[in-house]
Order: C-alpha cells, then sequence, then structure tokens
C-alpha cells in the first residue's frame, strides 16, 4: 500500500506496531457449538461440496433444536458443575419424544477449550440402565410388587471369576423388596438376580427395540450398566417411556432449502411402537418414586414443579454419574464425569446429575416453545 501511495510511511509504521487481540470464538459457534458442529459434520459427509454448500450457496437450514432450551441447559450443567471441582465436565442433551426432535445439546464445559462432543461418547451409565431391565422383567409378566430377596449370592461365569454382586454402601440389605421399591432406592443384587432370572439377552433385545444401538455385552452385570452407551443414546432410550411404548428416532435437522426456495431435504418423525401402553405405565410409576423421598434422586420432588420419572446412575469408584429422565414433553439425560477416567467423580448421580437434571427441566418446561435455530 505504501508503494502505491494509499498510505504514508509513518501510517505504515503505526499500523505494524498495533497490537491486534485474536477474536476468542468464532462468531459462527456462539449459539449451541456442539449442535451446529454436527450439523456442518452431517453436510461435509453427504454431500461432495457440502462445505461450499453451507458457506457460499445461501443455504436455509431449518433444524429441530430450540434456543432457550439451549439456553437452559448451557446454564444448568454449568452451574451444576461448577459447585464441585474446575476440571470436571458432562454434557446434557434433551430429545422430544414424539417426534425425535434433538431440542437441546451440551458436549461439554467450553467449546472453546475442548471441541469434544461428549453427548454423543460411550461411557458407563450405571444404574441409568436399569429401565431397561425392569422394561423386560415387566412385560415378561413380572409385576411391581414382585418380591425377590437381597442376599448374598454368587454367579458362576465361563472363562471368568464368578460374581457376586453387592449393593451401594450396605453390601447387602439382607431383606425382601418388591420390584418397585427396589428400583427406587436402585438396589443391585435385586437387579442382577433378576437378571438372571429373564436372562441378559431379554435386557439386550428390550434395549435394542427402545433406542439403544451401541454393542451390549451379555452378562448378568450389563444390569447394571457396565457396556458403554452414549447420552443422546440413553435419551433416546427412555424415550418410548414417556410417549406411551412409541420410539422415535432422534433428528437434527427438518428442512434444508436452497436460495431459490427449493427443497433440497426433509425430515419427518420415524416412529415405531415398541413397549405395550400397560407395560409403559407401570415402569413410569416405578421410576415415579425414585425422584420422590425415600428414592435415589428424592431432591427432584421439591426441584420440579411437573410429574417426572427417572434414574441416577453411578459407576464402580464414582468415576461417571448420571441421571435420565422425562416428562411427557421431554426426555433429558445428564453424564458428569473426567475426560481422564483415571478420576473419580466422588458423587452419585443423585448427588450431581439430578440437580442438573432437575435445574434443567424446571426452566425448559415453563419456557417458549417456538424458537428455534
Amino acid at each position: 500500500m505504501v508503494q502505491l501511495g494509499m498510505i504514508s510511511a509513518a501510517e505504515q509504521e503505526e499500523a505494524l506496531a498495533e497490537h491486534i487481540e485474536p477474536q476468542a470464538r468464532t462468531e459462527a459457534f456462539q449459539q449451541a457449538p456442539y449442535f451446529v458442529a454436527e450439523i456442518i459434520k452431517y453436510f461435509k459427509n453427504k454431500y461432495p461440496n457440502g462445505m461450499e454448500m453451507l458457506y457460499s450457496s445461501g443455504l436455509t437450514i431449518q433444524t429441530t433444536l430450540d434456543l432457550y432450551m439451549q439456553k437452559s441447559a448451557e446454564n444448568a450443567l454449568e452451574q451444576g458443575l461448577a459447585k464441585v471441582n474446575p476440571e470436571i465436565n458432562g454434557a446434557l442433551v434433551a430429545v422430544d419424544p414424539k417426534n425425535g426432535y434433538i431440542k437441546a445439546m451440551v458436549g461439554g464445559r467450553n467449546w472453546q477449550r475442548s471441541q469434544y462432543n461428549r453427548t454423543l461418547a460411550k461411557t458407563q451409565p450405571g444404574s441409568a440402565f436399569k429401565p431397561f431391565l425392569y422394561t423386560a422383567a415387566i412385560d415378561s409378566g413380572y409385576t411391581a410388587a414382585s418380591t425377590i430377596f437381597c442376599e448374598p449370592v454368587t454367579y458362576r461365569q465361563q472363562g471368568a471369576e464368578p460374581y457376586t454382586p453387592k449393593d451401594h454402601k450396605v453390601g447387602y440389605h439382607y431383606r425382601p423388596f418388591i420390584l418397585k421399591q427396589a428400583l427406587a432406592v436402585s438396589d443391585n443384587v435385586i437387579s442382577v438376580r433378576l437378571a438372571d432370572a429373564i436372562g441378559p439377552g431379554a435386557i439386550i433385545r428390550y434395549a435394542r427395540a427402545m433406542g439403544i444401538e451401541s454393542p451390549l455385552r451379555p452378562y448378568l452385570s450389563l444390569a447394571l450398566g457396565t457396556s458403554e452407551v452414549t447420552p443422546l443414546e440413553m435419551a433416546v432410550g427412555f424415550g418410548p417411556l414417556a410417549n406411551q411404548g412409541i420410539r422415535t428416532k432422534p433428528l437434527y435437522i427438518i428442512k434444508v432449502t436452497d436460495s431459490a426456495g427449493g427443497v433440497l431435504e426433509e425430515h419427518r418423525p420415524q416412529l415405531a411402537k415398541v413397549i405395550d401402553e400397560k407395560v409403559v405405565y407401570i415402569v413410569t410409576d416405578m421410576l415415579k418414586a425414585a425422584v420422590q423421598p425415600g428414592g435415589t434422586a428424592a431432591q427432584l420432588s421439591w426441584m420440579v414443579s411437573r410429574p417426572v420419572a427417572g434414574k441416577t446412575g453411578t459407576t464402580e469408584d464414582y468415576t461417571n454419574a448420571w441421571f435420565v429422565g422425562y416428562s411427557p414433553d421431554l426426555v433429558a439425560s445428564v453424564y458428569v464425569g473426567y475426560d481422564d477416567k483415571k478420576k473419580r467423580v466422588g458423587l452419585t448421580g443423585g448427588d450431581i446429575a439430578a440437580p442438573i437434571w432437575g435445574q434443567f427441566m424446571e426452566e425448559a418446561l415453563r419456557g417458549p416453545r417456538l424458537q428455534t435455530l
């Protein structure tokens, strides 16, 4: 510019001496960055010129995201985790059970520090997986009042050490439980004995039908959530319990139109009836007990002002904490854990994940419904 006479030598020196402060984040990722990243990935993978289409062809993309719910989810996760430890991380994802629309997706505390989307990362869900076991059991003839005794029991396993399940803190209760009570207090021994009675294969069949796609290992410990799944899968998997037994496929995009208004893509809800409504009613009633006094997430009884149901999850050695729950309008899954799996959360799902879930649900379900990205 100096050579062309557009600026003087003095102006050149002044410009060179000026301190330049880089922007902290890209404008396009200021809202729902983890969700937006999935949209970009979708176009990049589907179309040969996907990136060009996104940035220079004037597309209009109607997504399923609700910006009000998204903000509520971001606030709830950050405020809940800020009370514990600055290095701890987590995820929150919410899905409309009636149509599969992903309404909120928070894949971590800080997009700028880590683009790793934890809503799509596999990890053990602990006891949050038990509703799949209990759904299978109720549908096979058990009732909420069926009784199983909690006492020491050991199972021989081919090619492995004998397996002896124990309950959190107490080891064994040495008393009978009806299944509704056992699920509310998350009794492990009862769950494994129930899994032995119906078989791990039955648990896998119901989990698959309800929306879990990750590999599931056919061991009795599966009932305690020892196979890895994603938070999004768990939200989808609980969907049939919130939607009269109907499963919906998760959706990110509703419609894509080009600059001339032509429709390039349009996605409609994909529905499938997978559970009898009577079974759904019974399991939901059992899961309501978990969020009432005496349950593992009793604090939700005063945090959330409308009827909800759900299940806590705490993995062995307190490495992960979960809460997955629902109302008829929304299913949400909360995961808390360290990216370094050697570190322990040190808290149960009821201690940390359930309060985050409760804050999100209370705010999300009372807000406006028409804000979309």
